[in-house]
């Protein structure tokens, strides 16, 4: 990942710090690209660690103007609590396309019914016809 954020320097001068993560292995190539296209004479390397929840996907079938489209929702767990839901933008985004739904709406829908999924079964099923499936 990168990105970069606006600072002012010394004498107000605007310039922009660039932030990169990267895997240690990759961290000599890196280095080489950055002093290599960029006017730096100098970096700051960090080592961080990364805190991540659990993740289950479900995908789920939505009813649309074009038809049947699945749209993935990661669900975020924390044990077994639920603590956040996303659906895929880009399913989202490639079913508004097709149907001139908003993106919003449609991921909406996609968490709502992946969360009716989630609780039904206390897990994810690998896929939407198991969850509909009954329990035995």
């Amino acid at each position: 990942d990168a990105w970069v954020t606006p600072i002012v320097m010394k004498k107000g001068r605007s310039a922009h710090t660039l932030h990169c993560l990267c895997a240690p292995n990759h961290l000599d190539h890196l280095k080489k690209i950055i002093f290599q296209h960029t006017t730096t004479l100098g970096l700051r390397v960090f080592s961080v660690d990364r805190t991540a929840l659990k993740r289950q996907v479900i995908s789920v079938q939505l009813d649309s103007k074009a038809g049947d489209d699945a749209v993935d929702v990661k669900i975020g767990l924390l044990g077994d609590e639920v603590v956040s839901t996303k659906a895929e933008f880009d399913h989202c985004y490639r079913m508004a396309t097709r149907t001139g739904e908003p993106i919003h709406k449609i991921a909406k829908a996609a968490v709502r019914k992946a969360e009716e999924v989630f609780n039904k079964h206390g897990k994810a099923p690998s896929t939407v016809e198991e969850a509909s499936s009954p329990k035995n």
